[in-house]
């Protein structure tokens, strides 16, 4: 069977695309509708939720160019599945709460 793994930064760390979109001539109505943590039908927690597994990274405080703190923070960060093929992943966990992780809408800002 066909596996995704989606790589996710946590909370609302996905501002690369809400800050490009605009200047492609995106509303801000069809942003709320792709990146939106706070809209159950977003395409993003859609994309979470249709993953297999869910890499979920914190890349944003890191320092520029450390590309030490950016291989720890991989290394060291929840992959968020049931699927069994990963269970043996150190780091696997089979339910998180993380905003911009998981599928559930509304999550606070950890």
């Amino acid at each position: 069977p066909q596996r995704v793994v989606s790589v996710m930064a946590r909370n609302d760390q996905q501002d690369f695309p809400r800050t490009i979109l605009p200047f492609l001539g995106a509303t801000n109505d069809q942003l709320e509708e792709l990146y939106s943590y706070d809209n159950s039908a977003s395409e993003i927690l859609e994309e979470i939720g249709n993953a297999t597994a869910v890499w979920c990274g914190d890349w944003l405080g890191l320092r520029e160019y450390a590309i030490d703190e950016v291989f720890l923070d991989a290394y060291n960060a929840p992959l968020i599945t049931t699927d069994p093929l990963f269970s043996t992943v150190t780091n696997a966990v089979a339910l998180a709460e993380i905003r911009g992780c998981s599928s559930t809408p509304g999550l606070d800002i950890s």
